[in-house]
C-alpha cells in the first residue's frame, strides 16, 4: 500500500464499530491512519431561503453552526487518536472546511492515499474520485 488509509470522519459521528473496523483495516496493511474531519462549509446554503425570520438570526445560527461543527471535529480526532493509540497504527489528522465530499477527494489525492474508509452514506459520490483509491464502505450494525 502506498500512503496511509484515509479515514472519513462524517459529521455526527460515526456509527458504532466504524472506528475499530478502520483501525483493524490499517493495522492488517501496515498503514497508518489520516483522518479527515471535513467541517462543512456549505450546509447553510440548503436553509438560507426556508427561514421566516430575519437576517441577524440566520448569521447567529450559521456562526452557532460552524462552532458547534468545529468543536466535533475537535472531539472526534481526539477519541480517534486514543483508538489508534490502542490498535497501535501511527495516526494523524486533518481538519479542512469546504464542501464535504470535493475536500474528502481533495485531501485523499494530496496524500497519495490508495485506500480509504469511509461511512456507507459517502460510498456513492466516492464511486468515481478523482484519485485511483479502494473505497470501504463500512455498514456496521
Amino acid at each position: 500500500m502506498t500512503g496511509p488509509l484515509v479515514v472519513a470522519l462524517p459529521p455526527g459521528g460515526p456509527p458504532e464499530g466504524y472506528l475499530d473496523a478502520a483501525l483493524d483495516r490499517a493495522r492488517a496493511l501496515g498503514a497508518g491512519v489520516t483522518a479527515v474531519y471535513v467541517v462543512d462549509s456549505v450546509w447553510s446554503r440548503f436553509i438560507d431561503t426556508d427561514w421566516l425570520s430575519t437576517g441577524a438570526s440566520r448569521a447567529v445560527f450559521r456562526r452557532y453552526m460552524d462552532d458547534a461543527l468545529r468543536a466535533e471535529a475537535g472531539s472526534m480526532v481526539a477519541r480517534i487518536e486514543t483508538l489508534a493509540s490502542v490498535h497501535g497504527v501511527p495516526f494523524r489528522a486533518l481538519v479542512v472546511e469546504g464542501d464535504p465530499v470535493k475536500e474528502f477527494i481533495a485531501a485523499m489525492t494530496s496524500l497519495g492515499a490508495s485506500e480509504a474508509f469511509v461511512p456507507a452514506a459517502m460510498t456513492a459520490a466516492l464511486k468515481r474520485p478523482s484519485c485511483p483509491v479502494t473505497v470501504y464502505s463500512c455498514q456496521v450494525a
